[in-house]
């Protein structure tokens, strides 16, 4: 039986936002790795972003790159690009989805406030190149990962269950339940102790954005998220 959809609250950000913050986030995303010339960590010297070598937090550090250049010039854009996505695309499937497909307004409230939590600890990411925060890098991005992924894991669960989701889109939200979970727990060796499968980690990594974007642009371009 078909679950009602309920309208979202006029003063959330809309479904209709997710792509173009998608595209936005793609374009801004290429620009920066363009202009990065900050290194990593097996070649500090190196002029330009790896794909392997390089995590995806290099594009957003606008001092203290390997090689100590300023990375300036690439961080506007990259940091621009991921305030977009996590604004325009991940906030809108974290608060406006959630609240149209949760039976309950209990369920769309805790998707909402896992994913707001995430926002404000992904903010935290830019401001560690510019300030000393008295906790390691690795907590952040705990604080940033774990909310998020129990945030877009909720919005999953529930595009499962509603016929108006597209099937590429409960697919993809299931690929990102799965797929974050386990990138993280590679990386947290490397954190805590300089494991040596930081360069599979960096590249795994871009797995998982490819997949969250992927999962994103199909739930856009749902027929039950349409205004």
């Amino acid at each position: 039986m078909p679950v009602p959809a309920r309208p979202p609250h006029r003063l959330l950000p809309a479904p209709r936002h997710i792509r173009p913050a998608v595209g936005a986030f793609l374009l801004l995303a290429l620009v920066s790795a363009l202009l990065y010339s900050g290194g990593h960590n097996l070649d500090p010297q190196a002029l330009w972003f790896h794909p392997v070598h390089n995590f995806l937090c290099d594009l957003f550090m606008p001092l203290n790159t390997y090689n100590g250049r300023s990375n300036m010039a690439s961080a506007l854009p990259g940091i621009s690009g991921g305030l977009l996505l996590v604004a325009g695309g991940l906030l809108p499937a974290w608060t406006s989805v959630a609240l149209r497909l949760a039976p309950e307004r209990a369920v769309s409230r805790l998707v909402a406030t896992l994913g707001l939590l995430a926002l404000g600890a992904v903010s935290l990411v830019p401001l560690e190149n510019l300030v000393s925060l008295p906790w390691p890098h690795h907590f952040t991005l705990l604080g940033a990962v774990l909310p998020g992924w129990l945030a877009t894991s909720g919005v999953a669960l529930l595009a499962l269950r509603h016929p108006g989701i597209d099937r590429s889109a409960r697919l993809l939200g299931l690929a990102v339940l799965v797929a974050v979970p386990v990138i993280f727990a590679c990386y947290l060796p490397y954190a805590l102790a300089g494991d040596t499968t930081a360069p599979a980690v960096a590249f795994g990594q871009k797995v998982v954005l490819c997949t969250v974007l992927a999962w994103l642009w199909a739930l856009g371009g749902s027929p039950a998220l349409r205004d």
